[in-house]
C-alpha cells in the first residue's frame, strides 16, 4: 500500500488517492508501526501534502518526523529536496524557521535557512544572521563559512566575505 501511494503522488498524478492510502495506514496501523516505518510514511505524507499545495499539512509532518530525529541526515535530505522540487521556497523558509525555533542544537537547519534566504529570496540579511546561528552551533563546519561567505558577498561586502572564505579554510 505505501509503495502504491509513493508511485500515485509522485508519477501517476494521483495525488489525492495517495493522499488518501498514506492518511488510512497512518490510522490505521500507527500502533504497530516501528519508529523508522512511521517516519518512512509521514514523510511521504508531507511530500504528497506539498504537491498538492497543502502547505500547513505538508509542515506539519516535516516537523513532526524531524522532532523525532532531528539530525537524520536522510530526512533534512528528504525534506529540503521535496520543498525544492516543488519551488516552495517561502514554505521551505517557513519550515526551517519553525524547526529553529522548536528544536534547539542543530546547526543545519539555519545553514539551510540561510542558503535558501539568500539564494533563493535574495534575504541576505536575514541569511548571514541564519549562518551565524549555524556557525555557533557547529563552528568547525567550514560549509557553513562559506555560505556565510556567499551571502555577505551578495550584499557586496566583499571584505567581510573574504573573511568568512578564509575561515572556511582554516
Amino acid at each position: 500500500a505505501v509503495n502504491l501511494a509513493v508511485l500515485q503522488y509522485r508519477y501517476l498524478n494521483q495525488t489525492a488517492k495517495a493522499l488518501t492510502s498514506f492518511e488510512s495506514i497512518l490510522a490505521r496501523d500507527s500502533g504497530k508501526l516501528n519508529g523508522l516505518s512511521n517516519n518512512m510514511i509521514q514523510l511521504h505524507l508531507g511530500a504528497a501534502y506539498l504537491k498538492a499545495k497543502k502547505f500547513d499539512p505538508a509542515k506539519k509532518m516535516f516537523t513532526a518526523t524531524v522532532s523525532r530525529d532531528p539530525a537524520n541526515v536522510g530526512v533534512i535530505d528528504f525534506i529540503t529536496n521535496t520543498y525544492r522540487s516543488e519551488n516552495a521556497h517561502k514554505e521551505l523558509i517557513s519550515f526551517l524557521q519553525t524547526v529553529t525555533r522548536d528544536i534547539a542544537g542543530v546547526g543545519i537547519y539555519y545553514a539551510l535557512l540561510g542558503e535558501t534566504l539568500s539564494e533563493k529570496v535574495g534575504n541576505h540579511a536575514d541569511a548571514i544572521n541564519a549562518y551565524n546561528n549555524a556557525i555557533v552551533l557547529d563552528p568547525a563546519r567550514s560549509d557553513f563559512y562559506n555560505g556565510l561567505g556567499l551571502a555577505i558577498y551578495r550584499e557586496r561586502n566583499y571584505d567581510s566575505a573574504l573573511k568568512a572564505f578564509i575561515k572556511a579554510t582554516e
